[in-house]
């Protein structure tokens, strides 16, 4: 099991829809608004990298006001 911390910029004023968005995807575990280079933080477990990045690149990078994404990886 590998825990993905997901960094995501955010384009000015859509903050609230992508945060909304983000709630919608049923393997995101946690959202957490925050301040700095990046606008949202999202954790997801998943049982690989494999499966971790088909969920950031098919439901997270297409949501509308997403900029771009950067990804640290928690292995236990």
């Amino acid at each position: 099991m590998i825990t993905g911390y997901i960094l995501i910029a955010v384009a000015p004023g859509m903050e609230d829809a992508v945060y909304a968005q983000l709630k919608k995807i049923p393997e995101i575990k946690q959202i957490k608004s925050v301040f700095g280079e990046y606008d949202i933080i999202a954790t997801i477990d998943s049982k690989n990298i494999k499966e971790l990045s088909k969920i950031i690149v098919k439901k997270i990078r297409p949501i509308e006001g997403v900029i771009t994404t950067g990804t640290l990886i928690s292995m236990e």
